[in-house]
């Protein structure tokens, strides 16, 4: 049986803007060291991972801003940068689910943007979600994909795994799950293909 493995951003979920956010939390910082604390600091990993709240992460943050703010306007500029779903992506991960496909949710990402995500996108179209920062894992770990192979997969079962990073889909290939990279609206197209259909109706 097939099984489809979605990552969230970039896949289902536009960018996030985060100049939005740098814009309006009127940091004394530069653009480009806001984006290097808030992608690839040890707090921003460690918050991915489930090792430090967000509020903790906020904290770490302000020491960095030269301006710090509150909390709650963190909150409120977090929240209120535009995101957005791949509309295609949607239609076929419901297109799966409808047909009797197994759908799976596999992310990087801080429980904050999860809380977000669940608020404007149905999760039951998902058999089971696999989140850093509930399994305290990483991609492209292998511990990870090892984790759902055991999980999920049953003897004649083909995992496909969609993800817009090539890192985490070598991971994947190298772990024996089927691994594409794909950036947002283009996983319809690899749907179709692994299907064998030329069009999904």
């Amino acid at each position: 049986m097939k099984k489809f493995i979605f990552d969230m951003g970039n896949v289902i979920v536009k960018p996030m803007d985060k100049r939005f956010i740098y814009e309006n939390l009127n940091f004394n910082i530069s653009y480009e060291e806001f984006c290097d604390f808030f992608n690839n600091s040890d707090e921003a990993i460690k918050l991915h991972k489930g090792e430090i709240t967000t509020e903790e992460y906020f904290n770490e943050l302000n020491k960095h801003l030269n301006n710090p703010v509150t909390w709650e306007k963190f909150e409120e500029v977090y929240r209120g940068c535009k995101r957005g779903f791949f509309e295609d992506t949607v239609e076929t991960i419901k297109y799966l689910k409808n047909n009797g496909y197994n759908v799976y949710l596999f992310s990087n990402l801080r429980k904050i943007d999860f809380d977000i995500f669940k608020e404007q996108f149905d999760i039951n179209l998902f058999d089971e979600m696999f989140l850093s920062y509930e399994d305290k894992l990483l991609k492209p770990e292998d511990e990870y994909y090892q984790k759902i192979i055991e999980k999920i997969k049953k003897e004649n079962d083909e995992l496909y795994f969609l993800d817009d990073s090539v890192k985490n889909i070598e991971a994947a290939n190298r772990n024996g799950i089927y691994g594409f990279v794909v950036i947002g609206n283009d996983s319809r197209k690899k749907v179709e293909e692994i299907l064998n259909y030329k069009e999904m109706e």
